[in-house]
């Protein structure tokens, strides 16, 4: 603190000071030296990453000055060292636009910021001194909401809904050259009234599954936690620019994302590159530009094509087992929710593909009577052979003749099991050929009625 002086009515401050936001916490704990007290508060608790931040790095400090100084002598040697040494410097400017070109310059020049500081100097330094607080306070706001990691992916969602191609340069680089450009106050504040904080609230609600709705939204919750579980965000653009074009229609919504994910899982077992993929984004984001909020969506780059369909309902009636595990366990799990009519629940910590008919069937075994090698190899990685289960079946269990192998490792405590397509293999007597094919031909024919694939 500097001290001030009483004779001429100087009061003590802070001889730093942070963001509003954190400025009391900040004095509290660091600058009145509560600092055990800050180290046993859980991690929970604290209201911002900031806070978080300032509590971890002082645990950092804590330990480092233990382990490195053995008693007070030495610490104030190196106390010594840092006002003898060290320098801070300070730069000052005669006003807030040139601070902040100056802030952004001097942070890209060593160890770079997150993209969201460099843009925000640059949006928030056109603004006029009187709007600036307004809008400084909301964009933080904002940041606390979605995390600083969640903001910056934020950023790079609408770059992708304003420019619709694939990033070819620095994400500073592109908002500066074609997004927020020769930023005026007016257009500084209607690229964050019109552009960042609405996109900010579909996204919140896209990546949360957190759609509200006085009708029906569960539904559409329920399609967004599988979306979300897709292994790639490209998708995201795409129901974020539809979210905000169409919201508020529930049914169509849900019809929206019901094809959306169709796309995504089709493009994904497809193995399409993030190329094809992201052109294939740009053709529906173009045709969201011209949808008529109250008419919905009519575009047709959502839909897939009669070839693509097809393509689709091969790779389905494939060896699935042997795609890379992402995929299939998707696709095992989506059928799973589609048996059930969505009523399971997929948290398990513990989650396996298991094969009914083993991967190894020996001559003597009991599989043997009713399975040929052919069949065998036809069938063993088909998605009528294989089940989900809570745990993983060791080597040898593996190899286990149906009835032993339903009674030890498919039942669970109440003879049935977590998921509806391992429960329907229970309810058979036996695992032949026929079985199987048939299970395959009632399983694809639940994929293609789900997304429409004929």
């Amino acid at each position: 603190m500097e001290e001030g002086n009483e004779l001429e009515d100087l009061p003590s401050f802070p001889r730093l000071t942070i963001r509003e936001r954190e400025r009391s916490f900040f004095k509290y704990y660091i600058q009145d030296g509560k600092l055990d007290e800050l180290l046993s508060i859980k991690s929970e608790m604290f209201n911002s990453e900031s806070e978080k931040h300032i509590a971890e790095n002082t645990k950092e400090l804590s330990d480092l000055v233990s382990n490195r100084f053995d008693n007070e002598s030495s610490i104030y040697n190196f106390t010594k060292f840092l006002v003898s040494n060290c320098f801070l410097v300070i730069v000052a400017t005669p006003d807030m636009i040139s601070a902040y070109r100056i802030f952004s310059v001097l942070n890209t020049r060593g160890l770079s910021l997150l993209p969201g500081d460099i843009i925000k100097s640059v949006v928030i330094g056109a603004l006029s001194e009187n709007d600036r607080p307004g809008y400084t306070k909301k964009w933080e706001d904002t940041e606390v909401d979605l995390t600083r990691d969640g903001f910056n992916d934020l950023l790079g969602q609408i770059r992708m809904i304003r420019l619709k191609n694939k990033p070819r340069k620095s994400i500073q680089e592109e908002y500066n050259e074609s997004i927020i450009n020769d930023l005026t106050p007016s257009k500084a504040k209607a690229f964050m009234d019109n552009t960042l904080f609405k996109y900010s609230g579909a996204y919140d609600c896209i990546k949360n599954n957190g759609y509200q709705s006085a009708d029906n939204a569960d539904k559409v919750n329920g399609i967004l936690k599988w979306l979300n579980k897709i292994d790639n965000t490209d998708w995201l653009p795409v129901a974020m620019s539809y979210y905000i074009k169409c919201f508020s229609n529930t049914d169509a919504f849900y019809s929206f994302l019901l094809k959306l994910e169709r796309l995504a899982v089709f493009m994904r077992t497809a193995s399409w590159d993030v190329n094809h993929r992201i052109a294939r984004y740009a053709e529906i984001l173009e045709e969201l530009e011209s949808c008529n909020s109250s008419s919905g969506y009519n575009g047709s780059r959502l839909n897939l094509t009669l070839e693509e369909k097809d393509v689709f309902l091969r790779y389905l009636n494939g060896d699935i087992y042997n795609m890379p595990s992402k995929k299939r366990n998707y696709l095992i799990l989506r059928l799973d929710s589609f048996v059930s009519d969505g009523s399971a629940s997929y948290d398990s910590k513990v989650f396996s593909i298991e094969h009914v008919l083993p991967q190894t069937m020996y001559a003597d075994s009991g599989w043997a009577k009713n399975w040929t090698e052919e069949q065998h190899k036809e069938w063993i990685h088909k998605i009528g052979n294989l089940v989900p289960l809570n745990k993983r079946i060791n080597s040898s269990a593996q190899n286990y003749d149906f009835e032993e192998k339903k009674e030890k490792y498919f039942k669970s405590k109440n003879g049935t099991s977590s998921y509806t397509l391992t429960t329907g293999v229970l309810n058979e007597d036996v695992w032949t050929p026929t079985v199987v094919e048939n299970r395959q031909t009632s399983l694809i024919d639940i994929f293609a009625d789900k997304w429409e694939l004929r």
